[in-house]
């Protein structure tokens, strides 16, 4: 764990409540992965929200060591960059919030962190500013798999049908501005290999997707 009093610079994927004067906040660090810590904050009505840590801010703040009953502080938090355009696009912060929930509740070996950390800054700003956020997460999904050393390609990919398996090939190979797969086979192709993350390679996956969503 750094010392106290530690400057990160990360990428926010969660922010809940805690009491009246704390935000728990998920800190993705290329130092160290995963840093979950309290922030002190001012919560009330006449707060700004733009003071407050938002989805995919890449932020620096100064992390503390943990206390003796576990908890982390945060303080000095200061945004770099915010992802705008995520809070006013539903079928992009859909997407987005399905990645950070992804990340947040995973483990990130340390040796992997700094590759994680610049997966997902390419992803936010993706998802904030490029076509096809639905293609972000997949893409990100299967990046995230294969950087882990998953035997994404050889066992999930493999194991699905041959007009499937070409569908994958063409959602990978195509670039967001040039994606010719319906949005429809994509959520199906995600939805496939999350189970398959979660089934062969202990995934923790967050709640599931709102009812009603076409599958394909």
């Amino acid at each position: 764990m750094p010392s106290e009093g530690v400057v990160r610079t990360g990428l926010v994927l969660s922010r809940e409540p805690v009491g009246e004067r704390f935000l728990k906040i998920a800190l993705l660090c290329a130092e160290e992965g995963v840093a979950v810590c309290l922030l002190r904050v001012v919560m009330s009505k006449k707060t700004p929200a733009s003071s407050l840590p938002d989805l995919f801010d890449q932020a620096e703040a100064r992390l503390g060591a943990s206390s003796e009953n576990g908890a982390r502080f945060a303080s000095d938090y200061r945004v770099l960059r915010r992802a705008e355009g995520l809070g006013s696009d539903y079928a992009r912060l859909v997407p987005a919030c399905r990645l950070a929930g992804v990340v947040a509740r995973n483990p990130v070996p340390l040796g992997s962190a700094a590759a994680v950390y610049a997966l997902c800054v390419e992803a936010s700003r993706a998802f904030a500013g490029r076509p096809r956020p639905d293609v972000t997460l997949f893409k990100a999904l299967w990046q995230l798999a294969r950087g882990e050393g998953f035997p994404v390609c050889e066992h999930w990919r493999r194991g699905l049908a041959l007009s499937r398996q070409a569908e994958v090939g063409s959602v990978l190979r195509q670039p967001l501005d040039a994606q010719t797969t319906p949005p429809g086979t994509v959520s199906f192709l995600t939805r496939e290999l999350e189970c398959w993350l979660q089934t062969h390679c202990h995934f923790i996956l967050p709640p599931k997707y709102p009812a009603g969503e076409d599958l394909a």
